[in-house]
């Protein structure tokens, strides 16, 4: 991972499947396999992840800064920028 990227995995603590992706992604997972699947989220030095429970972008509502071991408080993720 590098300071540009934000990486989500499908368990917690940064273990399981990695997917990375680059600022100014907007990314959907309804429908998906990847939907409400995300665990954890390692975040870049130089990104923000902006995340909704929702993939309209609706229901709970999180800004991760910094690396984030547990993130199903949000109540399964369906889309991020």
């Amino acid at each position: 991972m590098n300071d540009n990227e934000a990486c989500f995995f499908t368990e917690f603590k940064y273990e399981g499947t990695r997917h990375c992706y680059q600022p100014g992604a907007d990314v959907d997972l309804y429908p998906g396999d990847l939907d409400d699947r995300f665990k954890s989220v390692q975040v870049g030095a130089h990104v923000t992840v902006l995340a909704w429970q929702h993939s309209t972008s609706t229901g709970r509502y999180r800004e991760w800064s910094v690396d984030q071991p547990d993130i199903t408080d949000i109540g399964g993720l369906s889309r991020f920028t």
